[in-house]
């Protein structure tokens, strides 16, 4: 029966081993490189830079984390890939295997200057968004700042094409949604931002004024303004970034 039991757990470690190269693998495919994820990372650098140390729950290949060192700040991550938290340890980053929601409640009440998630919240059920946010607040110092960032389903696109090319995505989080949470677990300050708008290429082109007769210039001007609210609708940006102040 022993032996029984130690395959049938040899066989479940060799399982999940599987799961996570297949998951790195598909990540690095469809996320992006990591030189184009530290790049669009950097834009969050102000609201960390003076406010360690930092968590990042989620922290991934460890661009972040690779970033906020550069930057002399201190910072550890969390992550439930092993095969993702040894890329980061391999790299001299400081990060641990674990569940986030683990080290949230084992952390010290303020003890944190800014807890980060980077396209996380959408593998989680509503629920346990809601229970990321609180444990969060209560882990950050006054002065500290929650940011979380996920796709923008107010994207047509993102919201019912994108999004689901990730099989471990649950649900889009509105951005609505997202500020009402964190103003109910206690955040004073919170700030919703738009980011990365689609590429120029897969837009949908203004009509334009050239080679257009002028008394048609009102007309192509109109239509411009529709074209932009649909443009809008459908594309508008890729992600957005809850900024929450304690």
């Amino acid at each position: 029966a022993l032996a029984a039991v130690e395959k049938t757990e040899s066989v479940q470690s060799l399982a999940e081993a599987r799961r996570e190269l297949d998951y790195v693998g598909f990540e690095d495919r469809y996320r992006g490189t990591e030189q184009e994820i530290r790049e669009r990372l950097r834009r969050h650098l102000p609201e960390l830079v003076g406010r360690e140390p930092v968590l990042d729950l989620g922290c991934g290949r460890g661009e972040l984390l690779s970033l906020l060192r550069d930057e002399g700040v201190e910072a550890r991550g969390v992550d439930g890939s092993r095969e993702m938290v040894e890329r980061c340890r391999e790299r001299g980053l400081e990060a641990e295997h674990g569940d986030l929601f683990d080290l949230l409640g084992r952390l010290e009440a303020e003890s944190l200057g800014a807890v980060v998630s980077i396209h996380v919240i959408e593998h989680l059920p509503p629920e346990e968004v809601e229970r990321l946010v609180r444990l969060a607040h209560r882990v950050l110092r006054p002065g500290g700042v929650l940011l979380l960032e996920t796709p923008n389903p107010r994207s047509v696109v993102v919201g019912a094409s994108r999004f689901w090319i990730d099989p471990t995505h649950r649900r889009p989080v509105h951005p609505d949604t997202l500020r009402w949470m964190a103003g109910s677990a206690g955040f004073d300050e919170v700030e919703i931002r738009e980011l990365h708008r689609f590429p120029e290429k897969e837009r949908i082109p203004e009509l334009g004024l050239e080679e257009i007769p002028s008394e048609l210039h009102e007309l192509v001007d109109r239509l411009d303004r529709q074209r932009d609210r649909i443009e809008d609708l459908l594309h508008g940006h890729q992600d957005y970034a809850l900024v929450a102040r304690k």
